[in-house]
């Protein structure tokens, strides 16, 4: 097995650290990267091959411009707010929408706009669940389901069928003269 670069004195010590969880890496800086030619391990960087897309400039405080023709989050282009949680990830930790968040602006925990809920057939529930009436006092058994139904009280008190129904008025009593 052999060691790294650096080790060999082939290349220069990296001077940055990352946290893994458990160890800490040596990992080349930003700096010793663009200088280098190297990524955060000391691998060689193939040169870069023309954009397809306009590329980007990123830079961090301190740090070289660097090319990327990828996007950040929509956080970082103004176009949400900016994350209030942190989840540890193990070796890194990640900013994440908290659950108010999540309430209030109808994203995931990512950042992703959540899917509105399906509507189920575009059908209405019962009148009781919508509080246009008092719900059901009595069950009736189905054979493999229990449904809900409206006890004879409740019947004559509220002019409905077992079911919650409206019935329809009964008619008028004939008036008979002698």
């Amino acid at each position: 097995v052999i060691g790294p670069a650096w080790t060999r004195g082939e290349i220069e010590k990296p001077t940055g650290t990352k946290n893994m969880g458990t160890w800490t890496s040596l990992v080349y800086t930003p700096e010793q990267q663009a200088r280098l030619g190297v990524d955060e391990a000391g691998n060689r960087r193939p040169a870069p091959a023309a954009p397809t897309q306009p590329a980007v400039v990123m830079r961090s405080a301190g740090a070289p411009a660097m090319m990327s023709g990828a996007m950040g989050p929509a956080w970082t282009r103004g176009e949400v707010e900016k994350p209030a949680g942190t989840k540890n990830m193990g070796s890194y930790t990640i900013g994440v929408y908290t659950a108010e968040q999540q309430a209030r602006l109808g994203l995931d925990e990512s950042g992703n706009k959540r899917a509105a809920a399906p509507m189920m057939c575009g059908a209405t529930g019962p009148a009781y669940t919508r509080g246009q009436i008092e719900p059901p006092a009595a069950t009736k058994n189905m054979g493999t389901f229990t449904i809900g139904v409206y006890t004879g009280e409740q019947q004559a008190r509220l002019g409905v069928d077992e079911s919650g129904n409206k019935r329809a008025a009964a008619p008028a009593a004939a008036v008979v003269s002698t």
